[in-house]
């Protein structure tokens, strides 16, 4: 988690909102593991569009997060 962590903080100067829109992505997660969008032949990895406050609209308008689902919630 300390990578990501770091990564959150290096990209808190552009994006001002980036710890809100991760927020909700994360308990979107929490509630639902199925959400994303499942990574080819890797099925425990998924891939979820997390809209930013501080980008433009559109389909670019957000971050990719990527994240594993452990064998008990798959």
């Amino acid at each position: 988690m300390p990578r990501f962590e770091r990564a959150v903080k290096r990209l808190k100067k552009p994006y001002r909102h980036i710890t809100d829109d991760l927020t909700k992505s994360l308990e979107t997660i929490e509630e639902n593991p199925a959400v994303g969008t499942v990574i080819p032949d890797d099925y425990l990895v998924r891939k979820l569009r997390v809209a930013s406050k501080d980008m433009r609209r559109g389909k670019s308008g957000g971050f990719p997060l990527l994240y594993k689902l452990s064998a008990e919630e798959s």
